[in-house]
């Protein structure tokens, strides 16, 4: 009895497939028989919208300029490399309709006014840069610190070398907004190193981004033109603004006047720059370092003093 209702149940399930895959033939007859819905499908299927090879835009007609500008001096692109680049691009522009006539000598371009935008685009930037920092120095609560490093340059004009000394000059604080960091105040060319002629500079540069007020400490290099009592460039910085800054000395500096002394002390004073010593380790430091032969210097054999 129980086999026979097993037998019943398997082959009610059995008519019930095989109807629902008659059910299933029939649709796809019909829909094969729709030759409307075969256009259709084969449409989508095959056809591929074609990607066009020109796109219509609008350019301005002082092309080169702002940001445009900006970018090539970022990458030292020089004003007739900027030129040139854009005039070929512009040469390669195509009408869009035979109503519409491309005429290229409504843009403004040629090597001149492009310096001329060039520097013009550099002060505005410098200009909005200025002020947004000073909206963010308003509500600073005087925790600006500044670092002044001084560089010799070498420059190179119409096939002229000269050696001109720079100065950087840095601002950082923990008040600062995270997107802004830190503030390049400027890099200027000074007269020479001595503390009177960078002291001009950095007063004039805390003086025109507003921060003389809001310093709490300045960091710089141990070097005499800095530190020195009467003429350092930091002493006076410090007795021109008339409150106690803290000073923030590099500790590579620091360590340097300490290798210095120990150097004096055993090998000896010298009027050259660099000790003979010291220049031929580092002149041949390529051959004693280990290499991946493991060649050069034996560190094992190393004494300790």
């Amino acid at each position: 009895m129980i086999r026979k209702q097993r037998s019943d149940q398997e082959a009610s399930s059995i008519i019930s497939v095989t109807d629902l895959s008659e059910e299933e033939k029939s649709e796809e007859k019909d829909l094969s028989s729709d030759s409307s819905y075969d256009e259709e499908y084969s449409e989508s299927k095959t056809k591929k919208k074609r990607t066009e090879d020109y796109v219509t835009v609008r350019l301005p007609r002082k092309i080169l300029s702002g940001d445009t500008l900006l970018t090539g001096k970022r990458h030292k692109i020089g004003s007739q490399a900027m030129t040139n680049v854009v005039a070929s691009l512009l040469s390669q522009a195509k009408e869009v309709t035979s109503e519409d006539k491309v005429n290229l000598y409504k843009f403004v371009l040629s090597r001149s006014s492009t310096h001329s935008e060039g520097n013009t685009s550099i002060k505005n930037k410098a200009r909005d840069v200025k002020r947004k920092f000073s909206e963010v120095i308003e509500t600073n609560a005087g925790t600006v610190i500044i670092s002044v490093d001084g560089k010799i340059v070498q420059e190179a004009f119409k096939n002229l070398k000269a050696s001109k000394d720079h100065l950087a000059i840095v601002a950082q604080s923990p008040d600062f907004p995270k997107e802004l960091g830190e503030q390049v105040l400027g890099v200027l060319i000074v007269k020479s190193p001595k503390g009177k002629d960078q002291l001009e500079e950095i007063v004039k540069v805390c003086n025109s981004w507003n921060i003389s007020t809001k310093l709490f400490g300045v960091r710089f290099d141990t070097t005499a033109d800095n530190t020195g009592c009467h003429v350092g460039s930091i002493t006076l910085f410090q007795k021109t603004v008339g409150e106690c800054i803290l000073w923030i000395a590099c500790c590579r500096h620091s360590i340097e006047v300490h290798i210095k002394k120990v150097a004096k002390l055993c090998l000896g004073e010298t009027t050259s720059p660099h000790y003979p010593l010291f220049k031929r380790l580092h002149d041949n430091w390529l051959e004693l370092v280990e290499d991946t032969n493991h060649s050069g210097i034996d560190y094992k054999s190393l004494e300790l003093y």
